[in-house]
């Protein structure tokens, strides 16, 4: 098919390009190019710019910087249907770097298109910033056509050639409940399956079963699909998204789409699973920690949480078949759970509390001072065990937190100047731990100056520090210094300079004292 509209549509998406390089400036490149992915069309080869036009009266000369380049270009082409090749009005086109482009197979989560294409089925996305580009064009009643690997350069329009959108294909099935009869308003999801990429949680695309059980997708593109049950519980934000993952073979549930074809796949509710119970202490008092769910094997094990409502109860649902551990307080508790078996799981925590009052250095009580405590023990009582809290001191100075589950726990205060301090304290099972003090000490200004091997005053470095307890960090300025308010003691910094390269950065350790202003030198290559 002659294709006469390209040079027009190339002048004018070139035009829009110039205009925008002249006014407002494209963004930078986000990342570096990803390696080349073959796809069944390629791109055509870019169209080159014309010179530009002379610069005008009081214009940057030849040698001035180059303000006035172009930073962005362009992506042209357009969407066709793939039985008649007539175009495609309105459709929606998404662009994503390829880096990212991971994201164009996230159906049913997608954001608004970039543009829409027009009645002759073009479309030109303006402003795009130096790199390599995936394509996704969607349109009510055919399947997503996409492109790989659009290569997009400064003062250029890039032809991506005519993006293909099918009939697609379609998944259909019956979800079955209790004694194998139709289940009515089961959410099934669908999400496609990527090399290197695991897609768990409720992602994807969703739909619910009708009266009699059925339900039906159309217009799915080509390819594997994980079909699945909505576990229907809260999920943490990094468990819905595409993470990586080892090449592993396929689990249950994958399903192959072909276009113009229907795939069948039925699915159960109950080949799912439970764990519930109680939190409560020795004394049957109900308690509201955290419970941690493992899954045994995994080898990014993100935990599944559960926070137990007023009466301590907790339940973990929607768990496929398989080995599992409860964590909290010290103690994992594994088990093998059978397909679609509810396990009740009672778990006692002997808690202890902590109590002890802050002091300024004359040994004075000093009121309405935060005081907060953060759980070290991560890897044995999982995650979501550590959580800080704080609490302010009364007028004696008083603190004190109950329900802490066994382990160790670091206390901070912070006073009303900026003073601080930090401790650590062990807790044992139903123990009290009374009489903590902590004394609050006056802040001293420290300032730490970067200089080169010449001594020459480093503008570009960025300085962090860390005590017991507390961290910071900030760029430093034209003179090569930055300014932090510590307490006295051991402190240690960190300088890394970004015109350095990516060298190592520059540790050392600095002595604190008790006056009220310090200063430090680093040397930076």
């Amino acid at each position: 098919m002659k294709r006469t509209w390209v040079p027009a549509l190339v002048a004018a998406a070139l035009a829009a390009v110039l205009l925008l390089a002249y006014g407002n400036r494209a963004p930078a490149p986000r990342g570096a190019p990803d390696r080349p992915v073959e796809v069944a069309s390629q791109p055509s080869a870019a169209a080159p710019l014309p010179p530009p036009a002379p610069p005008a009266a009081g214009s940057p000369a030849d040698g001035a910087p180059p303000d006035s380049a172009p930073t962005g270009g362009c992506i042209v082409g357009r969407a066709i249907r793939a039985a008649s090749g007539l175009p495609v009005a309105g459709a929606g086109v998404h662009a994503t770097e390829m880096a990212h482009a991971v994201f164009l197979d996230s159906i049913g989560s997608l954001g608004p298109p970039a543009v829409r294409t027009d009645s002759e089925g073009r479309f030109a996305l303006p402003a795009l910033a130096p790199g390599r580009y995936g394509l996704l064009v969607t349109a009510e009643g055919l399947a997503p056509g996409r492109m790989e690997g659009v290569e997009v350069a400064a003062g250029v329009a890039a032809d991506a050639g005519d993006v293909v959108l099918g009939e697609g294909g379609a998944v259909e099935g019956i979800v079955h409940g209790d004694d194998d009869r139709p289940a009515a308003g089961a959410a099934v999801v669908l999400s496609r399956v990527l090399p290197g990429v695991d897609t768990v949680g409720d992602a994807g695309l969703p739909v619910r079963s009708e009266a009699d059980g059925r339900y039906r997708v159309e217009h799915l593109a080509p390819g594997r699909y994980h079909v699945r049950l909505a576990r229907g519980d809260a999920m943490s934000f990094e468990q819905t998204l595409h993470r990586p993952r080892p090449e592993t073979p396929e689990g249950p549930g994958i399903v192959e789409v072909r276009e113009g074809e229907t795939t069948y796949a039925d699915l159960w509710t109950s080949e799912f699973g439970a764990v519930e119970g109680t939190v409560t202490d020795g004394q049957g008092r109900p308690l509201r920690l955290t419970v941690n769910l493992l899954v045994l094997g995994a080898k990014e094990p993100l935990p599944r949480v559960a926070e137990p409502a007023a009466n301590g109860a907790y339940v973990f649902r929607g768990l496929v078949a398989g080995c599992y551990a409860l964590v909290l307080a010290g103690e994992r508790r594994e088990f093998e759970l059978t397909r679609g078996e509810h396990r009740r799981a009672d778990l006692v925590v002997p808690v202890g509390r902590i109590e002890g009052v802050v002091e300024d250095g004359a040994g004075c009580p000093v009121p309405a001072v935060a005081v907060g405590y953060c759980r070290l023990d991560f890897e044995r009582d999982g995650w979501l065990t550590g959580c800080p809290e704080s609490v302010p001191t009364d007028a004696l100075g008083r603190f004190g937190f109950a329900d802490l589950c066994p382990g160790r726990y670091r206390l901070s205060a912070e006073g009303p100047q900026g003073e601080g301090a930090s401790d650590v304290i062990e807790v044992g099972p139903e123990e009290r731990a009374a009489g903590v003090r902590i004394v609050l000490s006056p802040l001293v200004t420290l300032t730490v100056w970067v200089v080169d091997a010449a001594g020459k005053a480093r503008s570009d470095a960025w300085v962090t520090w860390s005590q017991e307890g507390a961290h910071g960090g900030e760029q430093v300025d034209g003179r090569g210094a930055a300014t932090f308010r510590v307490r006295s003691g051991p402190l240690a910094l960190e300088v890394r300079s970004p015109g350095g390269g990516e060298g190592p950065p520059v540790r050392s350790e600095v002595e604190v004292g008790e006056g009220r202003e310090q200063s430090a030198r680093v040397i930076v290559e």
